[in-house]
């Protein structure tokens, strides 16, 4: 009913208007030319006009009409995408911070149903603690300095998750409002921060490890003692010369890299442990901490004796003897090849969520084009196998949308479940 009112209230005020200025172009006419004039104002002048007036009204109620039925079309259509689309989506007002539109994936998220929803703020779904930076940062929003970032949103059972959030001022009921997309990045953020923890505990390990190091330079027997020590370490130690020579590696080295204590003594490391995938940079940065007599710690590829890669984190320290002159460098090696992997891992499947994201959002496009398309073509054709053949084919681009959807979440589950790579 909306959608007819309004162009027949245009129409009037045109028909109207136009109406009543052929009159009182007429009267006018009549007044100033006076009775000695010999202008003659024939009636069908005025009817003629009158004709023209009401036939460019109708043209112009349809033309409205239609214009009026595509917008309505197109706006359906984004609704549909809104209240369809799997992540947690809501407009509320910038001024008061109430809902005012909430998608289907936000109620079954957060537990809310749809009216409580618009009873609510977005403080409510927010710690306590939380809610003065969210003020700051939708005072932010307003002015467009700021549109993302990661919250903690509580659920209506108290249950909290890390949420990215995308944010976009929009004009809605002509009021200024915020459209959101959430994302729940709970599960992502607890694997960072076992990496951090685990990157952490390996550093700290590495620093203990070469801070009691000293105790290599003690007597024979204290040397007997450290190295059956040594050779129960998991770490792999390996000393150095300062000829940059190998004299030394303990049990773990050498049950990992299949390496013999013979077969190291008197070896430079790259002869032995580089390869095609050891950094030179990092190697450069290597010789150049042992050039200067300085601590250094880094990551590396290294190669057994089969030439099987795999990765260490080294701490390689100076040794000085009673006189302050330099002895040899001792390198612990802790190996972190599974941990190089998750991080790998995360890498690759970001990146493919990425790609998978900007192709999803190409093919989907197509179908819901053709789907706009048939629609409006459809309103304008009279029963007959035409309309049949175009819904038809708008039942076929929907199917075409459907199996796009099945396809982007296979391909979703596809790159969350993607094995780390090689390291070679």
């Amino acid at each position: 009913m909306n959608m007819i009112n309004r162009p027949i209230k245009a129409v009037t005020i045109y028909l109207l208007t136009g109406l009543t200025l052929i009159v009182v172009m007429s009267l006018l006419g009549r007044v100033f030319s006076g009775p000695e004039s010999t202008t003659n104002f024939s009636p069908y002048h005025e009817i003629g006009w009158g004709i023209f007036v009401i036939i460019t009204s109708v043209i112009l109620f349809f033309v409205l009409k239609r214009q009026k039925e595509i917008l309505l079309g197109s706006e359906e259509q984004y609704r549909s995408l809104f209240s369809s689309n799997p992540n947690p989506m809501w407009i509320y007002n910038l001024d008061t911070y109430y809902f005012i539109e909430i998608n289907d994936a936000a109620v079954e998220k957060y537990g809310y149903t749809r009216e409580e929803f618009l009873n609510m703020t977005v403080l409510d779904i927010r710690p306590p603690e939380d809610k003065l930076k969210v003020m700051s940062f939708i005072e932010e929003i307003k002015s467009g300095e700021k549109t993302a970032g990661q919250w903690t949103h509580m659920k209506k059972n108290g249950e909290t998750f890390i949420a990215s959030i995308k944010s976009h001022p929009v004009r809605f009921n002509n009021t200024s409002c915020a459209l959101v997309l959430a994302v729940d990045i709970t599960e992502s953020v607890r694997r960072e921060q076992q990496l951090e923890e685990s990157y952490r505990k390996e550093i700290e390990l590495n620093e203990a490890l070469a801070s009691h190091i000293e105790l290599i330079k003690k007597s024979t027997s204290e040397n007997r003692l450290i190295n059956e020590i040594m050779d129960k370490i998991n770490n792999f130690v390996i000393i150095v010369g300062k000829d940059g020579v190998i004299s030394w590696v303990n049990k773990a080295f050498t049950d990992f890299s299949g390496y013999s204590l013979h077969e190291v003594e008197g070896k430079r490391r790259d002869q032995l442990l580089f390869g095609p995938a050891t950094d030179p940079e990092t190697v450069k940065q290597i010789d150049s901490s042992i050039e200067k007599h300085e601590f250094f710690t880094t990551e590396l590829i290294n190669y057994t004796k089969e030439r099987r890669p795999y990765w260490v984190e080294m701490s390689i320290s100076p040794i000085y003897d009673e006189e302050g002159e330099l002895d040899c460098f001792v390198s612990i090696e802790t190996l972190i090849n599974e941990r190089k992997a998750r991080e790998q891992r995360i890498q690759e499947q970001n990146k493919a969520l990425r790609q998978l994201a900007w192709v999803s959002s190409h093919e989907i496009r197509k179908p819901v084009t053709s789907i706009i398309g048939l629609i409006t073509l459809i309103r304008t054709l009279e029963d007959g196998p035409q309309k049949q053949e175009c819904l038809s084919l708008l039942d076929e681009c929907s199917v075409e949308l459907d199996n796009i959807v099945k396809d982007i979440t296979k391909r979703v589950n596809i790159a969350e479940a993607v094995p780390p790579a090689s390291i070679t």
